[in-house]
């Protein structure tokens, strides 16, 4: 009898019995987002759904060459052009628009902007658009030339169809409003000290998710802020990051306290007046099939 008292258990040694162990239930993890990614301002994703253009010319004025507006144009443009005018000497609010290519976003910031911008009298860099390719600079000068008619507004295009000593000279010697720019362009004019980036108010990051696929690193990102605040990083800077398909790209650019998104539930559909087309195919094939594409179509490469 005294032996059995004095008999001791696995458990009582330290051991553990795998076998009586009882498994826990673990809670599982809550996956917690910014308020701005859970709850977007969505528009219409039916491009085709296009709204007169008269609603929004009491807003921004006289809208050159455009009869009616896609609805990320008519949901976009009231927003930015509210909260540039409300800004003043705050920050203005960041917004990342997440939308499918060719619905207008270009239009959607730079006719907040020419009606923001046109009414300052001294011309001094206030805002700078960086995109992914030159081509895509071009575009956007364009855009802006043909809305800011009859205003003094001074929009420079800087990329690499222009010679880069030949464009750091021009803007050491000319102030301008708004210039759009590749990244490593941008870089090369604020590493030249040809531009004064102190009066900076607004930075557009057009085809965000592009930049980050194509391997361009965030350094002109953070030379610019240092160019405009030095080592305080409290800043004033309103970003306006604009791209196609994801918002972890905002969340990557530091970006985004406002998410205006296209209503995923809609069936994305080509607008009527663009012919679409559709083919698999390898990765490295593209461009080719692409040229031969533009070619039977009698499109000029």
């Amino acid at each position: 009898m005294d032996m059995k008292r004095n008999k001791k258990t696995d458990t009582d040694r330290g051991f553990t019995v795998i076998g009586a162990v009882k498994p826990k239930k673990i809670a599982p993890a809550q996956v917690t987002q910014p308020d701005w990614i859970r709850n977007p301002i969505l528009f219409d994703g039916n491009i085709n759904s296009t709204i007169p253009v008269e609603i929004l010319e009491q807003v921004v004025g006289k809208v050159h060459g455009v009869q009616s507006l896609f609805p990320v144009q008519a949901k976009l443009i009231p927003y930015l052009t509210k909260s540039l005018k409300m800004s003043g000497s705050l920050r203005p609010r960041d917004v990342c628009v997440s939308s499918p290519t060719g619905s207008g976003k270009t239009l959607a910031f730079v006719l907040p902007l020419i009606h923001h911008l046109k009414h300052y009298v001294e011309t001094k860099l206030r805002a700078i658009i960086v995109v992914p390719v030159a081509e895509l600079v071009t575009q956007i000068k364009n855009v802006f030339d043909s809305q800011s008619e009859g205003t003094r507004l001074k929009v420079h295009a800087s990329s690499s169809k222009i010679n880069s000593w030949k464009d750091i000279e021009l803007l050491s010697r000319t102030q301008v409003d708004v210039i759009v720019s590749t990244p490593r362009r941008l870089l090369d004019l604020i590493n030249s000290s040809c531009i004064d980036v102190k009066h900076l108010q607004v930075l557009v990051i057009d085809e965000a998710d592009r930049l980050n696929a194509e391997g361009d690193d965030r350094l002109w990102l953070h030379e610019l802020e240092k160019a405009v605040y030095g080592d305080v990083m409290n800043s004033n800077l309103g970003c306006l990051c604009s791209n196609t398909s994801s918002q972890r790209i905002a969340l990557g650019f530091g970006c985004g306290c406002s998410m205006i998104s296209y209503n995923f539930s809609c069936r994305r559909e080509c607008p009527q007046a663009m012919s679409s087309y559709q083919t698999d195919c390898k990765l490295q094939d593209k461009r080719v099939l692409v040229l031969r594409v533009r070619q039977r179509t009698n499109q000029n490469p």
